[in-house]
């Protein structure tokens, strides 16, 4: 038996690949909704919420057991786990913005990207200023200002260091960007 903490791409590979080779898998998610980064900072426009749903039913189908909103840490401890289970794989993600270690990132109002999304999608945020500043040219920060402006902003700003075409994000991602104003 394995226990599989985190819910996102790697633990969710991981435990289809074992269950594959008959071994029984538990998988723990701090959230309350399992899919990680797939759930929580991918806007639905681009994975539709009920096919990561229809995913996950199927490994739940194949008996992958789900135990969302467990903290291992918090409500479990990691020697539990190893205690209970044969091997435990930690697959917790990088579910954490970089900072950008300036004056003001500390202020009401100021929030990473990923934990934008995720407040978003977990609807713990649901009031969108209705001017808001994006800075970073990743694909998290132009999702973030797509969805601020799909969410209700009035005036989207998209901040970047250099140039457009310098850009990490996917260029049709930014076309498209630019394009919802």
């Amino acid at each position: 038996s394995v226990a599989i903490v985190g819910s996102g791409p790697a633990g969710l590979s991981c435990a289809y690949y074992l269950q594959l080779q008959g071994v029984a898998v538990t998988i723990f998610e701090k959230l309350p909704l399992a899919g990680g980064l797939l759930a929580t900072g991918i806007p639905e426009y681009r994975l539709p919420r009920n096919v990561l749903r229809k995913e996950l039913e199927i490994l739940e189908a194949e008996g992958i057991v789900f135990k969302a909103g467990l903290e291992v840490g918090r409500d479990i401890s990691l020697p539990e786990l190893q205690e209970n289970f044969d091997a435990v794989l930690l697959a917790v993600g990088a579910q954490q913005s970089r900072r950008l270690r300036i004056k003001g990132e500390e202020l009401l109002g100021v929030t990473g990207a990923l934990e934008f999304l995720r407040d978003i999608h977990l609807g713990w945020q649901e009031q969108i200023a209705e001017r808001v500043i994006v800075v970073g040219g990743g694909n998290a920060a132009v999702d973030a200002a797509c969805m601020a402006r799909l969410r209700g902003a009035r005036e989207v700003n998209l901040l970047y260091r250099r140039s457009r075409e310098e850009m990490p994000a996917h260029p049709e991602e930014i076309k498209v960007a630019a394009e919802a104003g």
